[in-house]
């Protein structure tokens, strides 16, 4: 498979963008496009920066927050955060694992997923509010890069948690440590661009939080989902904002 082919699998899957209609693939090739979501995740970054560029001159910050953290939303399709309620609403109502993939599963939102939601929503949007209008820009490139390499770590660490099919299936099929590693080079090299020694800081905290919490998902229900790897993307988002706040608003 082409650099090319699996960078475009990669964007139509995590994104509502369409760049090649009638591209197909096998599902090994799906699979291993995962390498290139952390890349996905700085076309988004780079869509947010203009976003933010041309509003902010014309509308308070709190907005400009709001609309940023809604279009992330829309040109993902809510895909992450549909994960994220799922999981939330499984976690908090299941006793067990097979309770809580069965919960998962339901297409029913529970009142905790939506408190969840909510919650979550307000972080980011109040979190990337505080930043220093000098690194809001980097934020919003290094958030969902940094999302999307926790979401293939995710996926390349663990198995798959179902005995039926499912979303992120084969991309956790597909992949193993060594195309984690590979996937690295790019969102290191690209937090170490933008941000210099803080970089170092703010990937090791990163990477410490992406591994103990996708090993709490593991422990909970043994392995990993699509929903479970939505969630990873979304929490760690929030987590990066207030990484980027405790490092750089000093």
């Amino acid at each position: 498979m082409n650099k090319l082919k699996g960078f475009i699998l990669a964007l139509q899957f995590l994104t509502k963008f369409t760049i090649k209609r009638n591209i197909t693939a096998t599902p090994r090739e799906l699979g291993k496009s995962g390498v290139w979501f952390p890349v996905v995740g700085l076309v988004l970054g780079l869509l947010l920066v203009a976003l933010n560029l041309l509003l902010t001159p014309w509308l308070p910050e709190i907005i400009v927050s709001i609309i940023l953290i809604l279009c992330l939303i829309g040109f993902t399709g809510a895909l992450h955060l549909d994960g994220f309620i799922d999981l939330v609403d499984g976690f908090y109502a299941g006793h067990n694992p097979a309770e809580v993939l069965k919960i998962m599963r339901d297409t029913n939102v529970g009142s905790m997923g939506v408190t969840a939601l909510s919650g979550l929503l307000l972080l980011k949007i109040f979190s990337f509010n505080a930043l220093d209008p000098v690194y809001k820009n980097v934020a919003l490139m290094l958030m969902p890069v940094l999302g999307r390499w926790s979401l293939f770590y995710a996926a390349c660490k663990y198995d798959y948690a179902r005995q039926e099919t499912g979303t992120g299936q084969i991309f956790i099929q597909e992949n193993s440590l060594q195309q984690f590693i590979k996937a690295s080079i790019f969102p290191v090299f690209f937090s170490v661009l933008l941000l210099k020694s803080a970089a170092i800081w703010l990937v090791l905290l990163a990477f410490f939080s992406m591994v103990g919490l996708s090993a709490w998902f593991n422990k909970r229900i043994g392995g990993m989902t699509g929903d479970s790897l939505g969630a990873v993307v979304e929490i760690m988002e929030a987590v990066v904002l207030l990484l980027l706040l405790l490092l750089l608003n000093r």
